[in-house]
């Protein structure tokens, strides 16, 4: 911040400017980016093998919430088998992914991803 002179109850500012005063940001958190309905998002851990048509690369941790209703193209966690999914939500109904033509056809919708988190580099 930059200093001032203060003379006769005035404010006369001396010194170079600081970029940053003229736009003040909020901090971000994580936990309001990505927990909006603390009491219905789960993580997932998931093994990504099989759906590396979405960019997803050996373990990947899913975010996904319960209280929202899919939209077009969303990318869903769905039961087939007894087993958790993930399809794509297409025409109001879930589709396959690519390589998993082994999934069971009847799937019933379990909670929409809302974000994924992926490890760059180890520990």
């Amino acid at each position: 911040m930059r200093k001032g002179l203060i003379e006769n109850g005035l404010v006369y500012h001396a010194g170079f400017p600081n970029a940053g005063e003229d736009q003040r940001f909020d901090s971000l958190s994580l936990d309001a980016m990505v927990f909006r309905h603390r009491a219905s998002t789960y993580l997932w851990r998931l093994d990504a093998q099989g759906i590396s048509e979405l960019g997803w690369r050996g373990e990947t941790i899913v975010v996904t919430d319960r209280a929202l209703q899919p939209r077009e193209q969303d990318l869903v966690v769905a039961v087939a088998d007894n087993e958790f999914v993930v399809r794509r939500w297409h025409n109001a109904k879930m589709t396959l992914l690519d390589g998993h033509p082994e999934i069971a056809q009847e799937v019933s919708l379990w909670g929409v991803v809302t974000h994924t988190l992926t490890e760059y580099r180890s520990s």
